[in-house]
């Protein structure tokens, strides 16, 4: 039997993190699809790996991030140290994640807070972990990334308080969630500002954000005999609609998601 941990290295292990759980929405059915042929293996294997990528964020102070991902089935673990720039990084990645998931033709829907937690290469659990998932569940309801209001006031009164406006907002229903439509307005900023200097950024990018579109079109219609799923299609809809209002002029982007 392997001696126990000291008492000081376990209330080390087990502390404060900021957490999110996320659940990639229809991630069973791209699973069945694999063996179906409908589906490549490596578009899972990419998806996963963007979590466990580091965050290309350039965040301010010294406080280390430590960023950890893992993999539940079709959910998603992450966490960071309590700390602003944690914080930072965790929305970054989350952002991230959701818009490659819409890329692929899947929503994502999860909870983001802080708490006690365990988090290393081998497993995941605590109060955290429990209170997010318990978000996502049972009070998120669309595909958004719910914060506690304990995160969202921590994140306003910290020295990042900047990125933290720009890229978290508070829902007409009450939540505060990740704003991952403010990466899709940067990419446009930037695409409008300096249309000579991005080059061959502009087709890609305009593409993506058309096969998102698309996306959210083609889920639109494939849950209209559905209720359940065709209200959080069109809450996501009139999301991207709202979020893009200001940016359509730029380049090739097309109107509006059709969206009832």
């Amino acid at each position: 039997m392997s001696e126990s941990m000291p008492k000081e290295d376990q209330e080390k292990a087990y502390a404060d993190r900021y957490c999110a759980y996320i659940d990639i929405l229809g991630f069973s059915s791209l699973i069945g699809d694999i063996r179906k042929g409908k589906s490549p293996f490596e578009h899972v294997r990419d998806l996963l790996q963007i979590v466990h990528e580091p965050t290309t964020l350039p965040i301010p102070g010294v406080a280390p991030l430590d960023v950890r991902a893992t993999s539940i089935s079709d959910a998603i673990a992450l966490s960071a140290s309590f700390s602003a720039p944690g914080l930072a990084a965790l929305i970054d990645m989350v952002s991230r994640l959701t818009l490659a998931v819409l890329d692929m033709g899947y929503f994502v829907r999860g909870g983001l807070c802080r708490g006690l937690l365990y988090h290393d290469q081998h497993m995941v659990f605590g109060e955290a972990l429990i209170n997010a998932y318990q978000m996502e569940s049972t009070v998120a309801r669309y595909p958004r990334v719910m914060v506690s209001k304990q995160a969202y006031d921590e994140a306003i009164a910290s020295n990042l308080h900047n990125y933290f406006r720009s890229h978290l907002k508070q829902s007409q229903d009450g939540p505060y969630f990740v704003d991952v439509m403010e990466e899709v307005r940067i990419t446009l900023k930037v695409l409008q500002s300096n249309p000579e200097e991005v080059g061959g950024m502009e087709a890609g990018e305009l593409n993506r954000l058309e096969n998102m579109r698309f996306n959210i079109e083609s889920n639109l219609a494939e849950a209209a005999d559905n209720p359940n799923h065709f209200e959080k299609a069109q809450w996501f809809a009139r999301y991207w609609n709202e979020g893009l209002n200001e940016h359509r002029e730029v380049g090739k982007v097309r109107g509006p998601v059709t969206c009832p």
